[in-house]
């Protein structure tokens, strides 16, 4: 398969995204609308869908998660807050099991990944349910630096899902929690 090195203009109201690949043939794939309802403890983070190209290929889509700082700490508050654990709730068509008209390729969610705002670090995350037919996902995931109502922007991290080679858990539980949990 041909990396996906960057996009090119889509067709007006096809529902696709045209991709040109390293050969320079264009490809077209399925563009999802949708976007995911989060609910954090004291978060509040809106969703996109992209499709991924370059170096995530593997994975067929990912969507933004923006953490609205005046949503997190109180005045006075620290400007952040580090190794946060962040509760991602969802109820999302996308994260259904294809067999379900969803993106997700794994039936026990396993190819659902979180990483941080440069799209390369992975970040742990434990899910507590997952279900393929209604693309609901608990999750908690350990957000590294998290930025308060202090902070001058939002902090910013993505899920991806849709790589159908994994086939074996990727979430990392321990690390989501230190000691003081």
């Amino acid at each position: 398969m041909d990396e996906v090195t960057h996009p090119a203009p889509p067709r007006p109201g096809s529902g696709e995204s045209a991709l040109r690949t390293r050969s320079g043939r264009a490809q077209r794939r399925p563009v999802d609308r949708g976007a995911g309802f989060v609910v954090a403890a004291m978060l509040a983070a809106a969703a996109c869908l992209v499709p991924v190209g370059n170096a995530e290929a593997a994975y067929g889509f990912f969507k933004s998660i923006t953490i609205d700082r005046t949503k997190v700490g109180n005045a006075g508050a620290p400007t952040t807050l580090s190794n946060y654990p962040m509760l991602y709730s969802v109820i999302d068509p996308n994260l259904k099991h294809t067999s379900n008209g969803g993106r997700v390729t794994s039936v026990s969610g396993y190819d659902i990944i979180f990483r941080a705002a440069d799209q390369v670090t992975q970040l742990s995350h434990e899910v507590e349910k997952y279900d393929g037919l209604t693309g609901e996902l608990v999750a908690w995931v350990r957000i590294p630096t998290l930025n308060t109502i202090s902070a001058g922007s939002d902090t910013l991290v993505y899920i991806y899902y849709g790589d159908s080679s994994v086939t074996t858990p990727t979430a990392n539980p321990p690390a989501v929690w230190d000691s003081n949990y």
